[in-house]
C-alpha cells in the first residue's frame, strides 16, 4: 500500500504545524486510516501491479472486483499464450461518459478464426463465434494494474478530503495530550484471493445494509465511503462450457 500523501504534505495542506505529533506519529495514522478506508470501501485507491488467476464461468464476460487501469495480458482456458490484445475488450474508463470504475469488465471478442488450426483454448459453443471463458477451476490468467484512479492517475478528491479529515481530527488529539481514535471493525475488506466459481466473490460483504458499515465517528466522512463502497458483484448465468 502506497501512502496517498506523505506527512509533509498533509502539514502543508492542513497549515498544521504542532509538534507533537512528530512525522512519524503523523505517517502512522495515514496508514492506519488509509487501510481503513480501503477496508470499508472495498477499494483501493493507488495503482498496484497484479497478477492471479480466476475460474472459467462459461460466458464471454467476466465482471472484476477492483477498478482496472491496464491489462498486461490475459491467458484463458489454461492457455500458455496470451489472448491478443484486440480480441478481448476492457472496460476501464475513468470520466463519464464511460467511467467503469464501478463495474470493471472484460468481455472476450467473437471468435472469427479456424477451428481447425487454433488451439482449444479457443472453444467453440452453441453460438457460433462465441468465445468464452470455460468453467473451470482457477483457469483463466490475467495481470494488469488496478485501482480506483482519476484520469490522471491521482486518488479520488473526495477520498483524500475524507483522509485528511481523519489524520487532522488524531494529529490535533495527539497535540492536546490525548490517545488517536481506533478504526471500529467491521465487515468490509478487499480479498481477491477469494475468487470463486461463477465469479460471485466474498469480497466486503458490500450486500450488508448501510447501517453495518464501519463508523468513523465523522458523519462526513462517512458519507464519502458510502459514495466509495464497491457494488455488489453479481455472477452472469453461465452457457454449460
Amino acid at each position: 500500500m502506497a501512502q496517498l500523501f506523505t506527512a509533509l504534505e498533509f502539514r502543508d495542506h492542513e497549515n498544521f504545524t504542532d509538534d507533537p505529533p512528530t512525522n512519524d506519529q503523523i505517517t502512522e495514522q495515514i496508514l492506519i486510516w488509509q487501510a481503513w478506508i480501503e477496508r470499508v470501501t472495498g477499494q483501493f485507491f493507488d495503482p498496484r501491479v497484479l497478477e492471479f488467476s480466476f475460474d472459467g464461468n462459461g460466458v464471454e464476460l467476466y465482471q472484476l472486483p477492483l477498478a482496472i487501469v491496464d491489462i498486461e495480458w490475459l491467458k484463458i482456458n489454461d492457455s500458455e499464450t496470451a489472448l491478443p490484445a484486440d480480441e478481448y475488450a476492457v472496460y476501464k474508463g475513468r470520466q463519464e461518459p464511460n467511467d467503469d470504475r464501478m463495474n470493471p469488465r472484460i468481455k472476450l471478442q467473437p471468435y472469427t478464426r479456424d477451428i481447425f488450426t487454433d488451439p482449444q483454448s479457443y472453444r467453440m459453443g452453441g453460438d457460433l463465434g462465441k468465445r468464452v471463458f470455460l468453467r473451470g477451476f482457477q483457469n483463466q490468467h490475467m495481470k494488469g494494474t488496478f485501482g480506483f484512479l482519476e484520469p490522471d492517475d491521482s486518488p479520488p478528491p473526495l477520498i483524500l478530503k475524507a483522509l485528511r479529515r481523519l489524520v487532522l481530527r488524531d494529529a490535533q488529539r495527539i497535540a492536546e495530550g490525548s490517545s488517536p481514535s481506533t478504526p471500529s471493525s467491521g465487515k468490509a475488506g478487499p480479498v481477491i484471493e477469494e475468487w470463486t466459481d461463477g465469479h460471485k466473490y466474498k469480497l466486503a460483504d458490500v450486500s450488508a445494509p448501510p447501517s453495518t458499515l464501519d463508523s468513523s465517528g465523522d458523519p462526513e466522512v462517512d458519507r464519502i465511503m458510502m459514495m466509495y463502497r464497491r457494488p455488489i458483484t453479481m455472477g452472469a448465468p453461465h452457457s454449460g462450457y
